[in-house]
């Protein structure tokens, strides 16, 4: 979300109202989804309350879900010059999943890649099938990257499904480790300094 408060605070925007509402409109969205996602899934953490029980399935079109998320990152991706590229492999990408928790693994994966890929850096997210039960999405950037002390550090934080989240170390992954998780996914991270970042989870369709 910082970029687009950097938008708010330039002078083009103070002379373009609608550009004002649609920012003002994204930001809301985002503060209304992390509040809806912790209230729903991270509270779970410090009570005794199951957090599958959070869990609200339905019939989900993956692919739209991703469409959408895109598109609502756009700005964000213009403003560090990255390019957002999707493709699908998949005929039928349809699965039984919670659509508020899809949205945000998308929304965090994406914000991961605005803030830690670089300026200029490709980004691509595929959709593929994993066998007969499983559909796939990768995230991939040439960006950065990040060296293996790091990595290791994360990958921990990362297998511990946000039973304990440390907000210093990319918070977003942990979130999205434990969405996965909730539904019975897998999620996976490699990267090399200077070369990039990949992230790869799995869902059951149902």
């Amino acid at each position: 979300m910082r970029p687009l408060l950097n938008i708010l605070s330039t002078d083009a925007v103070d002379d373009d109202r609608q550009k004002q509402k649609e920012i003002i409109g994204i930001l809301d969205r985002s503060v209304n989804r992390l509040e809806a996602v912790s209230n729903r899934y991270l509270s779970g953490l410090e009570s005794s309350e199951s957090p599958e029980r959070a869990v609200r399935l339905e019939v989900t079109d993956l692919w739209m879900i991703l469409e959408e998320t895109a598109q609502f990152h756009g700005e964000s991706f213009r403003q560090y010059n990255q390019t957002l590229t999707l493709s699908s492999q998949v005929d039928d990408p349809v699965l039984v999943a919670d659509p508020l928790a899809i949205e945000e693994i998308f929304s965090s994966l994406f914000s991961n890649c605005q803030k830690y890929a670089g300026t200029g850096a490709d980004v691509s997210v595929s959709l593929t099938e994993r066998g007969k039960r499983s559909l796939e999405v990768t995230v991939s950037d040439n960006g950065a990257g990040i060296n293996a002390p790091k990595l290791r550090k994360i990958r921990t934080s990362m297998r511990l499904l946000g039973e304990s989240l440390d907000a210093s170390e990319h918070l977003g992954l942990q979130i999205c480790a434990r969405l996965v998780a909730l539904h019975g996914g897998r999620i996976s991270i490699s990267s090399h300094e200077g070369k990039g970042t990949t992230i790869g989870f799995t869902l059951p369709k149902g």
